[in-house]
């Protein structure tokens, strides 16, 4: 039964606060050139005395090895997010592209179950990005609020830094502080905004695999001919490959620093476990949290896509095939051919993103930390998150 919906209102549900997001940080296909260039120069700018003022510190203070890895989490995670946001800006045309065939499939959708499936995947992949934002966001909240309570050093700044010039004395401190919660709040913005709207679209991409089955499952009562299910499996397939291609540099480099931010964290909170420093101990949870929570993602999703892409094969093997003529049977064949060869994400192509590989990253840590860390590590934290993703991996099934 055909219905009527209004594409546009469902493209911008879908889309959520991601959409404003990427309009703010200059990552909106659809934003002139000049006003993009303009934003980015701007936060590119102000992330420079973010950088600055860290290095600064490093190099002057002369930190023992157990305070240098505590406080190197956050320089190694700005790097990260940094790095996520100018591959973002280098695949903005990808970026369109993806976003163009997400909005003609919502603007070819006529029948009421198509509607609804779309829905449903588009409702994940919103809930799943505003669950990006929340643990993002509180994360940075909390450490931007520590100089602020009666346990801190006096004018204290969230993260450590060091300037040639007075910073303590008054206006610069508080200059530099409001520098620091911009700069922050971009850098959480750049991370949650990206990989917001990398899930929508893997999610979009998950729910056409699945039209494409029931398409196929019910091809009699739809009227709907093969040649049709195989072209817009075409489509899905280019799209899922497009984002591959794109966005497998994003992957690699949340994969990989995710390992060694995880471990330093991971340290950090049983340092300040031992301390009694509580509120320390909630933003390292919170922070260890945020980041296996998006690295969990696009596992989950990728696990999703190999899945989803498998099951549109197996479809055309089991559907009334044999009651139609030979020639029209053959492009199912093609069907399951393309089928045989899962869709699947990776991190740099050498790396499959699949929950298998999230509770086994201990294997891809590439950094040699002393040997007190490395116990803590192994003990509690790496054992931990391995058990933790094997029990997501059984409950998952149910």
């Amino acid at each position: 039964m055909q219905v009527t919906m209004d594409p546009t209102t469902e493209i911008n549900y879908a889309l959520g606060i991601t959409r404003i997001c990427m309009q703010a940080l200059g990552l909106w296909p659809r934003t002139s050139n000049k006003l993009r260039l303009t934003i980015i120069a701007i936060y590119l700018l102000a992330l420079t005395e973010w950088f600055a003022g860290q290095y600064a510190y490093y190099i002057t203070k002369k930190l023992d090895w157990m305070p240098f890895i505590v406080k190197i989490k956050h320089t190694v995670v700005a790097h990260m997010f940094i790095g996520k946001y100018l591959l973002a800006i280098i695949a903005g045309s990808q970026f369109g592209e993806c976003l163009s065939a997400l909005e003609r499939d919502w603007h070819n959708v006529k029948l009421t179950y198509e509607i609804e499936i779309m829905r449903i995947y588009a409702t994940k992949g919103r809930y799943y990005a505003l669950i990006c934002f929340i643990l993002s966001f509180t994360t940075v909240t909390l450490q931007l609020i520590v100089p602020l309570t009666p346990l801190s050093e006096s004018r204290a700044f969230p993260y450590p830094s060091h300037y040639w010039f007075d910073y303590q004395s008054s206006p610069y401190y508080e200059i530099v502080y409001t520098l620091k919660i911009f700069s922050s709040t971009i850098l959480a913005a750049c991370n949650v905004t990206v990989d917001g709207f990398i899930i929508i679209l893997i999610m979009h991409v998950i729910g056409q695999l699945e039209l494409v089955s029931e398409h196929i499952r019910n091809m009699e009562v739809m009227k709907s001919t093969i040649e049709t299910c195989v072209q817009r499996h075409r489509v899905v397939i280019w799209m899922a490959e497009t984002l591959e291609n794109s966005f497998n540099l994003v992957f690699l480099c949340h994969f990989m620093v995710s390992a060694i931010v995880m471990c330093l964290a991971g340290y950090s909170l049983m340092k300040s476990v031992e301390r009694n420093e509580s509120l320390e101990s909630v933003i390292s949870m919170f922070f260890i949290g945020s980041i296996a929570f998006h690295l969990f993602l696009y596992c989950y999703v990728s696990d999703k896509l190999t899945e989803k892409s498998l099951q549109v094969g197996y479809s055309a093997y089991c559907c009334n095939w044999y009651q139609h003529e030979c020639k029209q049977s053959k492009p199912l064949l093609i069907l399951m051919i393309r089928s045989s060869r899962s869709l699947k994400l990776s991190a740099g192509k050498f790396i499959v993103l699949s929950l298998e590989n999230f509770t086994d990253v201990r294997d891809y840590l590439v950094v040699n930390f002393k040997a007190e860390i490395f116990w803590y590590i192994k003990k509690y934290f790496l054992q931990v998150l391995k058990t933790t993703g094997a029990y997501l991996s059984v409950l998952r099934k149910f």
